[in-house]
């Protein structure tokens, strides 16, 4: 099975939405979603630092509503910190 780039759209991750999905891992690959995360600062937002997440799964794999850590292929992170 291919596995499933997806983006949190709700607190449990089997509302997550697919960003890709059948991504062929054999070969270098490009995904353009201009729009896959937009968050406006508005300045209500604790001071702090934030991490964003990328992860890659398997299909249908968190539809059980719990990420576990055979459920995840891969990942990545950023890290950024809000000062008001």
């Amino acid at each position: 099975s291919r596995p499933t780039a997806s983006r949190p759209s709700g607190p449990q991750p089997a509302s997550w939405a697919a960003l890709s999905a059948n991504l062929d891992l054999t070969a270098p690959f490009s995904i353009t979603r201009p729009s896959f995360l937009t968050l406006t600062w508005n300045g209500s937002e604790p001071p702090g630092t934030y991490t964003f997440v990328w992860l890659i799964t398997e299909r249908g794999t968190l539809a059980d509503g719990k990420l576990d850590s055979a459920d995840v292929w891969n990942s990545s992170a950023a890290t950024v910190t809000f000062t008001p």
